[in-house]
């Protein structure tokens, strides 16, 4: 996709093909460190989610066997 949108810019553009493939460039390393972003809160997300099950498993047993023990 990016590959097309570049040939696009360098056919219908008029000026020197260097200055779009630093700016494509450019644009290839913010994206490539939003998609880092988005990788690393996808992990956060699931260790907490993760976490909290087994928070939820253990308040459920210790609430069983408090009430077995009664």
């Amino acid at each position: 996709m990016l590959g097309l949108f570049s040939a696009f810019l360098l056919f219908f553009s008029g000026t020197s093909s260097e200055f779009f493939f630093h700016a494509l460039e450019r644009i290839e390393s913010h994206l490539s460190y939003f998609v880092l972003l988005i990788e690393t809160t996808q992990l956060v997300y699931g260790l907490l989610f993760c976490f909290n099950a087994f928070l939820i498993c253990i308040l459920k047993l210790r609430n069983c066997n408090y009430s077995i023990l009664r």
